[in-house]
């Protein structure tokens, strides 16, 4: 019998294979160049635990700045402290609770400095990219605009770190948004004033270049994507960076895998897993990148139990207990059941994806698309594994996705719903089947679907009439049939 289903496994990787990189990316920006250009800031040791991912210690030192900060009174400080925790809590994904510290940061700080002061732009632009994460677009545009006059006026053409921040925001915006030419332009900017602020050769200056990076993978042109990759890595070698010269590899190989040289992929991974264990300090989100980019060249390469083991082991770092790790526990968990199914070990498959199901409500890229195409690999894993039981379940909310998506005549329902019958008719549901397969064919019927699909639709409708004991339902799908492969032997002959 025909499966319906058809796996877009094709798309699997440009769908799911940045794990780290996502909107957290941008809010301790702003805030950590401003550490890192003020003598007096008190703060410096809580934003580069942010910045490293280490949110043990983030806690630890962030809390202890806005208790020194409240016994002194300086609201200022006491801004900028309640400013770092919601970027901590940003990136532990409780965004509830940092839209109320930035939000408290921002009213203090105009207390403060007054309405219209640099600082005043550090909470200002971390809402407005909060904002874009909980798609209140208009809102995060609004305080983006604010917050550009704001620097605009305060230092016109001069570089300055409080602009950089600014358009780290920018970029967010404009890559939510897709234009991706004014993403470019914006990450180009900062790359220039970062190189005026530290000069050449710094840090700053190789994370713009991967932060620009990042925005031409966004835009498809993996060309540039690689290239300002490799500006990254030749900066971090140069200033003897290992942990960072690690991590641009895993986006070279990114790069380098879209443009379809899994070899070379394979290698720039592989060199980044032994750089970073040379590393003096690395984080558990760093080594969940490298683990997770090595894997996924070996999934390139078809070499699954490779894929599978460094999966595995990316999986080992993360803290399931904590928010920030959502993302990519279901991400490593969504590839890990997609290696299985590769490997025809379709029980485990399913599995793993019930877990990824389970768990892709609670995470920040919830979307009705992705949704369906993890459902879908679910269901089918399903029914190759024979659980027709629970496959049913998951056919129901399949078939809500793509009914929202696609539209309730589209063609692909009516293969879902033939899948559907198949579940049914094997678990010998025969009524259910025959309403599964009636609609299923009308739908593919509206669609002019091949005679192939309809004559398999026809044969368990066959069988469902016959058990229900419906002889004239019988003859008349057999003289359906037949008309159909009638038409089709007109349509191939010469």
């Amino acid at each position: 019998m025909i499966l319906f289903l058809v796996l877009h496994i094709a798309d699997w990787f440009s769908s799911m294979r940045r794990l780290i990189v996502n909107f957290a990316i941008f809010p301790y920006l702003l805030a950590l160049g401003v550490c890192a250009s003020a003598a007096n800031y008190p703060t410096c040791a809580c934003l580069d635990y942010i910045a490293k991912s280490d949110m043990k210690a983030a806690t630890k030192e962030c809390n202890k700045n806005l208790k020194d900060a409240q016994r002194s009174g300086n609201k200022a400080q006491i801004a900028i402290a309640k400013n770092n925790i919601g970027m901590m809590l940003f990136r532990q994904g409780d965004y509830i609770k940092a839209e109320e510290f930035f939000r408290f940061a921002l009213v203090m700080s105009q207390e403060a400095n007054g309405p219209e002061h640099p600082y005043v732009t550090i909470p200002m632009s971390n809402l407005s990219v909060l904002y874009l994460r909980n798609k209140k677009i208009d809102e995060g545009g609004l305080l983006l605009e604010k917050s550009s006059k704001i620097v605009q006026k305060y230092f016109g053409d001069k570089p300055s770190q409080f602009k950089v921040g600014v358009l780290d925001a920018a970029v967010a915006y404009n890559i939510y948004k897709k234009s991706f030419v004014d993403a470019a332009r914006d990450a180009e900017e900062i790359v220039e004033l970062n190189q005026l602020l530290y000069g050449g050769e710094s840090t700053k200056v190789a994370e713009a270049n991967l932060l620009l990076s990042m925005v031409y993978e966004k835009s498809g042109n993996h060309e540039l994507q690689l290239k300002y990759a490799k500006v990254a890595v030749d900066i971090y070698r140069k200033i003897n960076d290992l942990r960072g010269k690690a991590l641009a590899l895993v986006d070279v190989s990114d790069a380098l895998l879209y443009l379809g040289k899994t070899q070379d992929a394979l290698q720039e991974s592989q060199l980044a897993v032994e750089i970073l264990k040379a590393a003096p300090v690395v984080s558990a989100q760093d080594r969940i990148r490298v683990n997770s980019g090595l894997a996924m060249a070996y999934l390139a390469m078809n070499q699954l139990d490779e894929a599978l083991s460094y999966y595995t082991t990316a999986l080992r770092y993360c803290d399931a207990k904590s928010g920030a790790d959502v993302d990519n526990i279901f991400a490593i968990e969504e590839r890990r059941a997609f290696v299985k199914y590769k490997m025809k070990n379709y029980d485990e498959a399913a599995i793993i994806y019930l877990r990824a199901y389970d768990l892709y409500p609670k995470t920040s890229k919830f979307s009705a698309f992705v949704a369906r195409d993890l459902v879908e690999r679910l269901v089918s894993s399903l029914m190759r594994s024979k659980n027709y039981i629970k496959a049913l379940v998951y056919f129901d909310h399949l078939l809500d996705f793509q009914r929202e998506i696609l539209g309730r005549d589209h063609i692909t329902v009516g293969y879902t719903l033939g899948q559907k019958g198949i579940a049914l008719g094997n678990l010998k549901r025969w009524g259910e089947t025959e309403e599964a397969m009636q609609e299923a064919l009308s739908i593919l019927k509206r669609n002019n679907a091949s005679s192939a699909h309809q004559i398999a639709v026809i044969d368990w409708l066959i069988i469902a009439a016959n058990a229900l004991g419906k002889k004239d339902e019988v003859r008349k799908f057999i003289g359906a049939q037949e008309i159909l492969r009638k038409s089709e032997e007109v349509t191939n002959s010469p």
